[in-house]
């Protein structure tokens, strides 16, 4: 049926015009709420994924999958995540339970060696671990200190002697931002 409006006395605005015209309108209106109101969010949420995935690393050692971001800031905190898997078989047969995390320094030129203590954890089946934990640099190695590396060592007595290791993993590098290089590009972003 067409909705067409005749001049005539028969013509009624409550009919079946009036409603398929309201049902259109409703529809209109329902279509109108969804794109204004949910499609930014999911927008948004998918930027929030792929920045994210941009700001974080990972890398596949057997035993256990890191996550690491590509930056920290000294005196600052950051976030690891480990997926521990086949433990059972890595750890001989539970023996080795204890999972000890710790950053190491390096810049362009040499190792250079331990920075600090990280975080550790009792493990005693695959499961995935969210650590956190910051590291601050001493004036000694502050000036040369660029990257920071995870060293993960799953033992049976928090150590890392070779008898007593199950399984270790070396982390990729990790860019430090140091707080005054931070100021700076502050400082020239604002003064453009």
């Amino acid at each position: 049926m067409k909705c067409e409006q005749k001049n005539d006395r028969n013509f009624s605005t409550t009919g079946k015009c009036a409603v398929k015209r309201s049902v259109n309108l409703t529809m209109l209106l329902m279509m109108s709420v969804l794109f204004i109101c949910v499609v930014p969010n999911m927008i948004m949420a998918e930027d929030a994924a792929k920045d994210n995935s941009a700001s974080t690393t990972t890398s596949d050692y057997g035993w256990c999958v890191l996550t690491c971001p590509k930056t920290c800031t000294p005196g600052k905190e950051f976030e690891l995540k480990l997926e521990l898997r086949n433990l059972k078989e890595i750890s001989r047969n539970w023996e080795a339970n204890k999972l000890a995390v710790h950053l190491f320094w390096s810049n362009n030129e040499k190792w250079g060696g331990y920075l600090a203590h990280f975080a550790s954890a009792e493990v005693s089946k695959d499961r995935e671990l969210t650590l956190k934990g910051k590291f601050e640099l001493n004036d000694k190695i502050k000036a040369d200190a660029l990257y920071v590396h995870v060293k993960a060592v799953l033992s049976s007595d928090w150590g890392s002697q070779d008898d007593k290791k199950a399984a270790d993993l070396m982390g990729p590098r990790i860019v430090i931002v140091k707080a005054d290089s931070a100021a700076k590009k502050e400082v020239s972003v604002s003064s453009k």
